[in-house]
């Protein structure tokens, strides 16, 4: 960034110099704020804590929305805002993007990713005698 605002601000710059200069900020910005999502999911401690499934949903399609919007991809989201499981965060961050990401190199342009997200009621079977 330094280097481009000295750059930028050198007399005589031809005009396509300086949209190139534009377009090499712009994607240095977008490197950055990807570069800051990925440290976050290294960020949280170890432990494990009750964490809302679709506040880790939207972080992770926010991480990836230049891969969706490259492939035209629809996204279908189905889950209740409320539903919370015990886990780490950034480890259960980083499994829903990995998903993300193998359906997105997995499916053809202007396709759909369905996320279905819902609550499941665990019942111990009982042992036969």
């Amino acid at each position: 960034m330094n280097t481009l605002y000295i750059a930028r601000n050198s007399s005589g710059l031809p005009p396509a110099a300086m949209h190139y200069m534009d377009l090499a900020e712009e994607e240095l910005k977008r490197i950055s704020y990807i570069t800051r999502q990925v440290l976050g999911f290294y960020r949280d401690s170890g432990k494990l804590t009750r964490v809302p499934v679709s506040e880790i949903i939207d972080s992770a399609l926010d991480l990836l929305q230049s891969r969706i919007k490259a492939k035209h991809t629809r996204i279908d989201l189905n889950y209740r805002a409320l539903l919370e499981v015990t886990a780490t965060r950034g480890e259960l961050r980083q499994v829903l993007s990995n998903l993300l990401v193998n359906s997105l190199e997995s499916i053809a342009d202007r396709g759909a990713i369905k996320i279905r997200v819902s609550a499941a009621i665990v019942c111990e079977a009982e042992h036969s005698r």
